[in-house]
Formats: C-alpha cells, structure tokens, sequence
C-alpha cells in the first residue's frame, strides 16, 4: 500500500519505520522545511533502539522517503495518516489546522480515484467531522464517500490495523 503520513514527529518517524519495513511504500510529509531533514538525521538523535536500523533501511530500498509537497504526496498515495493532536493548541493552532484542511482539500481535488484519510485524534468523531468535513468537501469538491474517505481514531495503530485488513479484504 502508498501510504503518506502528513507530520514527521517522533512518533510519526517511528509508525514510518514500521510501515515500510512491512513493504508499504511511505512518503513523510512536513509542511514546514525545517523539519524536512529531521527524517534523515532522526535514526541518530532517536535513542529510539532499532529505529535507525529502520529507517535506513526504509530509505536504502526506497520505501521510506520524506517531501515537503503535501499535492504530490497525496496525489501517489492512497492513504493520508494525520495527526489531529494540536487542534487543542488555542486559536492560531485552529487556524493553522484550518488551513492545513483546506490544502488537504485542495489535494484531493487534483487527485483521480478515491483516497482515505485517517485523523488521529483524541476528539469525537463526530466533532472531528463536524470541523474538518465541511472544509474538505468544499477545498475538494468532492463529498465523503465519493472521492474521499475519513476515519478518526485516537491511535494509529488501531486505525492502520483496521484499514489494512479493510483493504485486504478488498483485494
């Protein structure tokens, strides 16, 4: 599976790591440049044991890479792992979570095909909808089910698990 993950934190590194060193091709995203290269030196400032050996190998195969285009990212992948977590963060937080909604919106739209997006979140989910979706739908032009899909889920290993065997079972 392509699958982007918008936010290159430590927890996001090491859910990439895993990713790809179960053969799904990954691309980290990071909206702000001067996180761009923590991808690439995380292994070494990661007391993490193994994540290293991880995401070397994740980027030797070339199944792990990072990029700062948020529309290219989105365009070849199927799915899109969000972290929601700083929508609590106050005012300009919810502006910049706003805005970071409307450029997801924005990639949906140039994409063919339908793409999942799943949002981490300790929030409702139907808080979450009722917030992000309307956004979405009207950067994209497209409407839940019918180009996209949402899922909300307080950890991504619970979500990832679900999509997964989802997709399995598609297949």
């Amino acid at each position: 599976m392509r699958i982007s993950i918008l936010g290159m934190d430590y927890r996001s590194a090491i859910f990439a790591g895993c990713l790809s060193h179960r053969g799904h091709r990954v691309i980290g995203i990071d909206t702000g440049s001067y996180r761009a290269d923590w991808l690439d030196c995380f292994g070494e400032c990661s007391p993490e044991p193994g994540l290293e050996v991880l995401l070397e190998h994740g980027r030797q195969t070339g199944l792990l890479s990072r990029t700062t285009d948020l529309l290219t990212a989105v365009r070849e992948t199927e799915l899109t792992f969000m972290d929601g977590a700083a929508e609590d963060g106050g005012e300009q937080d919810a502006t910049n979570m706003e805005r970071l909604y409307r450029r997801i919106g924005e990639a949906l739209r140039a994409k063919e095909g339908m793409h999942r997006l799943l949002v981490r979140s300790n929030r409702s989910r139907e808080r979450i909808l009722a917030t992000l979706l309307p956004i979405l739908e009207k950067s994209s032009g497209k409407r839940l089910g019918q180009g996209f899909q949402l899922e909300v889920s307080a950890d991504y290993l619970s979500a990832c698990s679900a999509t997964l065997q989802a997709r399995d079972q598609e297949t």
